[in-house]
């Protein structure tokens, strides 16, 4: 892991220290998934891709009118 970067010594003496518990950081991300398959299931589309056919997609040279 990268090393933090120490604050300036009168940087943010408003905000009070903030501790990460394990059990939050959990908590948090179990929510963060199910609101990101919630979204998934409302808004996201599958992409339909065209059938190809007679070649086309490797490019092949089409017949003379």
């Amino acid at each position: 892991m990268s090393d933090q970067i120490p604050l300036p010594a009168g940087a943010y003496r408003s905000l009070p220290p903030l501790e990460f518990s394990d059990g939050a950081l959990l908590k948090f991300s179990r929510e963060m998934r199910v609101q990101l398959k919630d979204l998934e299931a409302r808004f996201v589309v599958p992409r339909q891709h065209p059938r190809l056919f007679l070649g086309e997609a490797r490019g092949a040279s089409r017949r003379p009118r």
